[in-house]
C-alpha cells in the first residue's frame, strides 16, 4: 500500500484520525506537527496497527524543516505517494483587530506552509516518474469569508481551495491529483475555541458537530482508487452548512 505524509498531526484532530484511519487500512505513515507528542502517536499506530509510521516534530512554515521532512519521508518508505496537508492554525480575532503579523503568521502556516509542502511532495512525485494523491484541507470558513475564524483564516483557507484547483491542472497528465476536504463545524479544540461555534452547529441541517473521523473517511476516499477520475475539487464536508 501507498506511504502517507500528513502534517498537523495532534491528539484528537482530523490529523490524527486520518492516520488512524489509513493506518487501519495498512499504510505506512510518516506524521510531523509542532508537538512533540507526534513522536508516541506515530509509536501507538504503529503498535496498533503493525505498520511503519515515523514522526518528525518541528515547524511546517520553516523551508529547512520542510526539506528534511520530505527527504525523510521519502528515503524511509519506498512507496511514499500521499501527502495530506492539515497542519492549521486559527486566530479568531474581529477584523479590525488583526495586526499584519497575525495576518503573516496565519498565511505562513495555513496557505504558503500548504504550497510549498505540495511543491516539494510533487517534485520528489516527478523525480521518481511516480503517480499520487495530495489531499489539503481547507474550511467552510474559505467559503464564508471567516465569520468567526476571522477573515485572515477564511481567506488562507480560500487560497488553498484556489492553489488545489491550479496544482491539480498543472500535474494531472504526470498521474497526481490534488484535491481538498473544506469541513464545517467539527468537533476539535480548535473549534470549540471559535465563538459562535456551538450557534452554527445548532443552526445547521444535521444539528451537531462533525466528527474528526468523519472527515478522515473524506479524506481517505479522495485519496483512494474510488476517487480516480476526481481532481481538483474541493468536497464540503459540513452537515448541510453554508
Amino acid at each position: 500500500m501507498p506511504a502517507a505524509l500528513i502534517t498537523g498531526v495532534a491528539q484528537a484532530n482530523i490529523a490524527h484520525a486520518t492516520a488512524e484511519r489509513l493506518a487501519r487500512e495498512g499504510h505506512e505513515l510518516m506524521l510531523t506537527d509542532m508537538r512533540e507528542d507526534v513522536a508516541a502517536i506515530a509509536e501507538s499506530l504503529a503498535r496498533t496497527h503493525g505498520v511503519a509510521c515515523h514522526a518528525l516534530a518541528g515547524d511546517i512554515s520553516d523551508a529547512a524543516f520542510r526539506d528534511r521532512l520530505m527527504h525523510l519521508a521519502f528515503t524511509n518508505f519506498d512507496d511514499m505517494r500521499y501527502l495530506v496537508n492539515c497542519a492549521a492554525i486559527s486566530r479568531p480575532t474581529k477584523p479590525l483587530d488583526i495586526t499584519p503579523e497575525e495576518w503573516r503568521s496565519v498565511y505562513g502556516v495555513n496557505t504558503e506552509a500548504t504550497f510549498f509542502a505540495c511543491q516539494s511532495f510533487i517534485r520528489n512525485l516527478l523525480d521518481k516518474n511516480r503517480p499520487g494523491a495530495i489531499v489539503n484541507l481547507s474550511s467552510i470558513a474559505g467559503h464564508s469569508g471567516g465569520v468567526n475564524n476571522g477573515i485572515h483564516y477564511g481567506s488562507s483557507k480560500a487560497a488553498i481551495m484556489a492553489m488545489t484547483r491550479g496544482l491539480a491542472r498543472a500535474f494531472g497528465k504526470n498521474g497526481i491529483r490534488v484535491n481538498c476536504v473544506a469541513p464545517g463545524v467539527i468537533d476539535t479544540a480548535m473549534a470549540r475555541a471559535v465563538p459562535g461555534s456551538e450557534a452554527r452547529v445548532q443552526a445547521a441541517p444535521l444539528g451537531r458537530w462533525g466528527t474528526c473521523a468523519e472527515v478522515a473517511d473524506s479524506i481517505a476516499y479522495l485519496l483512494g482508487e474510488g476517487a480516480s477520475y476526481l481532481t481538483g475539487q474541493t468536497l464540503d464536508v459540513n452537515g448541510g452548512m453554508t
